[in-house]
């Protein structure tokens, strides 16, 4: 489990400082995954335009980059703000939602990584495999769209190359979550079943992830105290849930309630 000293410090912080994390969402996600930051102390703002960013990257303490809706617009959107943040040297997370089953989706979140550096890359198996090896085909069958057919273990050696070679903290989520700094590997576990029945889990993970990066300059460390977040609200929420409708309600009430 995270170290609860540091778990509660950034937790706190999220808190008092509640950073501005920009997002560009994938479409189908961005009302839960909203819910879930301000849930958890953060200040969410969704974006689709590239004429606001210099305006809004300027108070942002954090980036997340999701790529599950991606389009060509879309597309020139990301580069313009992973530059930005490159430049002003904020934090910004990637999540390559569905990229090992589009070589499309694979190719703009290789492109961002080798420009724009993320301090973070979270995704499934299947997408962390994608990324190190460069090539969605070959990993097509261990995908079903956005969901993975293999675990978390199974990326282990993709995750550390991956990390290696680009510098972020590298999350290979699933029933139990693998993160790497290239170095060092820990692993989570817990949460619920249900968490894979709410669409957007994944993605609010990710923003989460970029939300603790804002008040901890370790990647590694601010990816770590998210999932560990996002496990025990999932376990707390259910533990005497029916269903996922009432999961995705008791979950945010659990992230409002974990300090």
């Amino acid at each position: 489990m995270a170290d609860s000293f540091v778990y509660h410090e950034d937790l706190k912080s999220l808190r008092n400082k509640s950073p501005l994390v920009v997002n560009i969402c994938n479409l189908v996600s961005a009302g839960f995954t909203a819910n879930v930051l301000l849930a958890a102390g953060a200040s969410p703002l969704m974006t689709s335009w590239p004429g606001e960013l210099p305006d809004i990257m300027e108070k942002a303490g954090a980036l997340c980059i999701n790529v599950g809706t991606l389009d060509a617009p879309q597309r020139e959107l990301m580069a313009k703000a992973a530059s930005i943040a490159a430049e002003k040297s904020i934090p910004w997370a990637l999540d390559p939602a569905g990229a090992a089953a589009s070589s499309y989706r694979l190719e703009c979140c290789l492109e961002l990584i080798a420009r724009f550096k993320p301090s973070i890359i979270k995704g499934n198996a299947a997408e962390i495999i994608a990324l190190a090896n460069g090539c969605a085909r070959e990993v097509r069958r261990l995908s079903r769209g956005v969901d993975s057919l293999c675990g978390a273990d199974d990326a282990r050696r993709s995750a550390e190359l991956l990390s290696c070679s680009c510098g972020a903290a590298v999350c290979v989520s699933g029933k139990e979550d693998l993160l790497t700094d290239g170095n060092s590997f820990r692993t989570l576990s817990g949460g619920s079943a249900l968490m894979s029945r709410v669409t957007g889990m994944g993605c609010a993970a990710t923003a989460l992830s970029a939300a603790f990066a804002a008040v901890n300059r370790y990647p590694f460390e601010a990816c770590f105290n998210a999932m560990a977040l996002m496990k025990n609200a999932g376990f707390a929420a259910g533990h005497s849930c029916e269903g996922p409708g009432e999961f995705a309600v008791r979950f945010l009430d659990e992230i409002w309630m974990s300090l």
